[in-house]
């Protein structure tokens, strides 16, 4: 009796589900396309009578969650493989990150190396203590436990890594594999790794549509594509793959998630990122998760922008760096997560400072003594002979910025922050000369994006799986919850990638 009328209860929530859903569903196919940035709910496009080409995987995106997706098909056998992008270059937000990727162990042993002392449970416990314990355990666990063996993966391809880890902030440990050089690196040889596999990219061809066989069943199969004004239908024998990333740059969108990231703030990404992906997702019913939750970065320049700069600054607050703001005081534990870091942020006065000295200036970082030089020129970073000097150049309280120094000095020779809870107090700042580099904080990632499973396969408001569509990267949510660690972001595109290559050469063809 009991079993009988919880399949009833079932029966009714599922009904009322559905009546929704149709409802919804008709609003969506009376709908029209709005503008590319601030709109959210496109219509249905049907399948066309016509196909202009033919592929086995199309893939939206160019950046490394598209890469990896190509790669690892072309490694399950896929040969006709099409990426799409609507900029006029390739590599999205990949290409112009800071290049780390948290691991804890590899094959290169740089753990092991550096002493240091680290596992996949560590990691997991990081990342959904982060996220506040939003991320979704499953996918949480297969960033961080698969991570490794994607490193190893990529290292057996050709890419190549330094041989320091950075620590970043909500880290327990240093665990930031770097690519040499960076972000642009990293996607340097992806593209060469691509072109070896003839794998096409073609620039300017902004996918406007997906094309599944109905609004809300039935699987997906291709894309609509604009290119220039020209309108292409292209069919996907196997599956389509979303890797167009976020939403950071949607001004509209993010602010109706969260109504503070007005266009006072920058964004760290490319103009491109408008969430295009997820609205596209939408129009076929996917489900989304995460949405109000959107990341602002600690430290990119005053202007709201990355750069090999800005990502110094990381590389020296995990060596021993302090944030200050201009009236020469500390306001943050600044190995604090991001999400913590950006509150405090802004409440200072533009902008705030990253104090360092010769000792830290002069071990691993971004950046060369050559582009040193060159940003001291141009006044990115400052340079002074003493604090007060230093202070002096910067626009600083002398005084109390002095004050400030010999106060976590202090800290480090007795090993605890008493102030702020600084859990890694590693040197002095006392040699000569000095640094600052003004910085501030920006939109940089969007949590939230289309729900997918550990298998990237894209699901709908009904908790079905769409056939035939899988979506990885910053276009998904349910990885990070209410916040990403620095370095995760890359693990997950190519963790995630590789499965999603993976899936969709295993797809059967549906012509």
């Amino acid at each position: 009796m009991h079993s009988k009328k919880l399949k009833q209860d079932i029966n009714r929530r599922s009904f009322m589900k559905e009546a929704c859903i149709l409802a919804g569903g008709a609003a969506l196919l009376g709908a029209t396309v709005g503008s590319a940035v601030g709109a959210e709910i496109p219509r249905y496009t049907p399948i066309p009578s016509r196909w202009d080409d033919e592929v086995d995987i199309v893939i939206i995106g160019s950046g490394g969650a598209a890469a990896a997706s190509a790669i690892s098909a072309h490694e399950g056998g896929i040969k006709k493989i099409l990426i799409l992008e609507k900029a006029p270059f390739s590599g999205g937000a990949s290409a112009i990150s800071g290049g780390a990727m948290a691991a804890s162990n590899s094959k290169l042993h740089l753990q092991e190396k550096n002493g240091i002392k680290d596992s996949e449970k560590l990691h997991y416990e990081d990342t959904i203590k982060a996220g506040e314990y939003k991320g979704h355990p499953e996918l949480v666990k297969k960033l961080c436990y698969e991570a490794p063996n994607t490193i190893n993966w990529m290292v057996d391809l050709g890419f190549e890594f330094r041989d320091k880890l950075m620590r970043l902030g909500g880290h327990s440990v240093p665990r930031g594999y770097n690519f040499v050089g960076s972000g642009p690196g990293m996607m340097r040889t992806a593209k060469k790794l691509l072109k070896e596999r003839e794998i096409t990219i073609l620039l300017e061809h902004r996918v406007v549509d997906i094309l599944r066989d109905g609004p809300r069943k039935g699987r997906v199969k291709g894309v609509k594509v604009d290119h220039r004004g020209k309108e292409l239908n292209i069919k996907a024998k196997k599956a389509v793959i979303m890797a167009a990333g976020g939403f950071s740059a949607n001004i509209a969108m993010r602010m109706k998630h969260d109504p503070t990231l007005n266009e006072k703030l920058g964004n760290t990404s490319t103009k491109y990122v408008t969430g295009d992906g997820i609205v596209m997702g939408k129009s076929i019913m996917s489900d989304t998760v995460d949405m109000d939750y959107i990341q602002s970065i600690p430290r990119s320049t005053p202007r709201g922008k990355l750069g090999k700069v800005a990502v110094e600054t990381f590389w020296k607050i995990g060596q021993g760096a302090i944030d200050v703001n201009k009236k020469g005081k500390r306001f943050v534990n600044s190995l604090a997560k991001r999400a913590v870091e950006s509150s405090f942020i802004l409440k200072q006065e533009k902008p705030i400072f990253v104090i360092y000295d010769e000792k830290l200036k002069s071990k691993a970082g971004a950046l060369s003594d050559d582009e040193y030089l060159k940003a001291i020129k141009r006044g990115r970073i400052i340079q002074g002979s003493t604090i007060e000097d230093l202070a002096k150049k910067a626009g600083i309280n002398a005084s109390a910025l002095v004050g400030t120094i010999d106060e976590y000095n202090s800290y480090v020779d007795s090993g605890k922050d008493p102030v702020f809870g600084r859990p890694v107090l590693k040197v002095k700042i006392d040699k000569s000369p000095f640094y600052a580099i003004p910085s501030w904080t920006a939109v940089h990632y969007t949590m939230g994006g289309l729900v997918i499973n550990t298998r990237t396969q894209v699901k709908d408001i009904l908790d079905n799986i769409i056939p035939g569509f899988y979506a990885v990267g910053e276009v998904t949510g349910g990885v990070h919850g209410t916040c990403r660690l620095g370095s995760n972001a890359l693990s997950e595109i190519w963790t995630f990638g590789r499965t999603a290559g993976k899936m969709a050469a295993a797809e059967k063809s549906w012509v």
